[in-house]
């Protein structure tokens, strides 16, 4: 690894954890409704690019043409934050939870799975659920499709997560009364990851690929 990329890796966290406290637009259409019970991810716009999110609160609901603020705050801000001033003072939904960190990282930790467990989707989405509503999970905890396994998963590996994910999942939460049309109350938080899960394959096969090609052109000057 080249020192060009260390930076390159350094500046992209630093670079998310300056967005901590920031705000965005989200907003969804006319048929992308999800209400408790539906499991994601889901497609809405976040200032104005559309974005692949990932629901972890079951104890609201969105609607269909609604558009809010959310505070966008990524993970590496919360981490550097530490879990005493989460439980205090960020604009999070959960910062009243006495582990609101290590939630979160189980959370971040799950929301990475869905790409490589598309099939497993409905368990992913209920463990995220039951982690902020602080419940155990149903099912056999050694099927992947059930809640009960991912909980046990995340509790295990949350603190596996890689730098790359930490800087690039990000969190969405409501701003009260900034809700359109108002009569709708507030939204659901969200998180999501930029690039998604389910391309990182993709991207890392592009880099191989590019690797490749140089080290042939490299070839080619030397002989």
């Amino acid at each position: 690894m080249n020192g060009r990329f260390v930076k390159l890796m350094a500046a992209a966290a630093l670079g998310s954890a300056a967005l901590f406290g920031s705000t965005v637009k989200v907003s969804i259409g006319a048929n992308n409704a999800f209400p408790g019970g539906n499991i994601g991810p889901y497609t809405v716009a976040v200032g104005g690019m559309t974005e692949f999110v990932y629901c972890d609160d079951e104890t609201h609901t969105v609607y269909p043409n609604e558009t809010w603020t959310a505070n966008l705050t990524s993970l590496g801000a919360l981490i550097a934050l530490g879990n005493a001033n989460i439980a205090s003072s960020s604009p999070v939904m959960w910062r009243g939870l006495p582990n609101a960190l290590t939630l979160y990282e189980q959370v971040a930790w799950l929301v990475n799975q869905f790409g490589s467990h598309a099939a497993d989707a409905s368990g992913l989405q209920n463990a995220i659920w039951d982690i902020f509503l602080q419940k155990s999970g149903t099912g056999l905890n050694t099927d992947p499709t059930t809640d009960a396994y991912w909980l046990v998963q995340a509790a295990t590996n949350y603190s596996k997560l890689t730098a790359a994910q930490i800087a690039d999942t990000f969190i969405l939460t409501p701003i009260a009364g900034t809700t359109v049309p108002s009569a709708d109350g507030t939204p659901q938080e969200f998180l999501y990851v930029t690039p998604e899960p389910a391309s990182y394959a993709l991207i890392g096969i592009g880099i191989v690929l590019l690797s490749l090609g140089s080290f042939r052109r490299g070839n080619r000057k030397t002989n």
